[in-house]
């Protein structure tokens, strides 16, 4: 069953969010720059995500080709 577009968005942002979690209480504080930490990586690619994320269109969605 197709979610709304809505639904699906909500719920990858509550997912993205238990990632920001995740990422910041196990990975250490040791630099400002990707070069330098996982960290800011990880959170710049799930930034990344997000904004692709909140692009999402209804004629992005399977069953409205």
């Amino acid at each position: 069953m197709k979610m709304p577009l809505e639904e699906l968005q909500e719920t990858l942002e509550i997912h993205t969010n238990r990632l920001r979690v995740l990422i910041n209480e196990n990975l250490k504080n040791d630099g400002d720059k990707e070069c330098d930490s996982q960290r800011i990586c990880l959170l710049n690619r799930l930034s990344d995500f997000e904004y692709t994320v909140n692009g999402i269109q209804e004629e992005d969605l399977k069953g409205n080709e």
